[in-house]
């Protein structure tokens, strides 16, 4: 990609848009690292939760929907931002110009004095009235991690996995990105499981292999032995999975409240989280 857009020399770059497909997304703002590396003016565009942000935060990219069918909008939006980049035009902030903030910061005059503003901010806030602060934090939530098994030999363990592993003919129609759901299926009787009942339908890796063996995904057979041998008390007779390929992280949140809340009522004293 480098040493295209060395020898073409465009006047302008549009990744994309790579709506809320993570690796796309990657790809995306990898675009834009090289273009800016050779000073050519790039945008991109994408969900505003696509990973990808998080690798080139001075990217310039427009927000999309999660997916294609918001094409229209998303040109809509990045080919006015294009075509001042490539004129070598100033472009304004990020909510005059349409894309996400860059957490950049320049100096600039207002008509009104930074301490005023503040005080009106905090009258309107005080009041219930509706304002918007001039600077933003944003960030995920920090999640203190789980305590350890306090008794692993006497405890019910339990597996959730991100790898859509369902049973065969995904009868619950699992996507395979941009899952908003999860499901709990049965493990009674089983000792490991069978590609005949058994498939994976992850769309964000080649899922072939842990269709043939479903276990390199979700480590039934693994498992089985570690209960055999006494390692712990019980494996629970379900699991829960979702599809974790573009997932919204609001639906992550949900999802995880839900299975906890799930394993919560039935006893679980420990978890195996599985990533595909």
């Amino acid at each position: 990609m480098r040493a295209w857009l060395g020898a073409q020399r465009p006047d302008v770059v549009i990744a994309g848009p790579a709506f809320a497909a993570g690796r796309y997304g990657r790809a995306c703002v990898e675009v834009c690292r090289i273009a800016a590396d050779l000073g050519i003016p790039v945008v991109t565009g994408m969900h505003p939760e696509n990973p990808g942000l998080l690798m080139y935060r001075a990217a310039y990219v427009v927000p999309t929907a999660g997916n294609a069918a918001g094409m229209s909008a998303a040109l809509g939006a990045i080919v006015p931002l294009a075509r001042k980049l490539g004129a070598r035009l100033p472009v304004g902030p990020a909510e005059e110009d349409g894309y996400l903030p860059r957490g950049i910061r320049r100096p600039g005059t207002r008509a009104r004095p930074g301490a005023r503003r503040a005080v009106d901010m905090l009258v309107a806030k005080l009041g219930g009235r509706p304002f918007r602060t001039e600077l933003p934090v944003e960030g995920y939530e920090a999640v203190a991690p789980a305590p350890p098994v306090a008794d692993l030999l006497h405890a019910t363990i339990a597996v959730v996995t991100t790898g859509a592993i369902v049973p065969k003919g995904n009868p619950d129609h699992l996507k395979r990105c941009s899952e908003t759901r999860w499901r709990r299926y049965e493990l009674a009787g089983r000792r490991r499981l069978t590609p005949d009942e058994f498939e994976c339908v992850h769309g964000g890796f080649y899922n072939v292999p842990a269709s043939e063996n479903p276990n390199v995904v979700l480590p039934l057979d693994a498992l089985r032995e570690l209960e055999d041998r006494g390692a712990f008390a019980r494996l629970a007779d379900f699991y829960c999975t979702t599809t974790g390929n573009d997932q919204r992280f609001a639906d992550c949140v949900r999802n995880g409240k839900e299975i906890a809340e799930l394993l919560w009522q039935e006893r679980i004293d420990g978890v195996l989280l599985v990533a595909p």
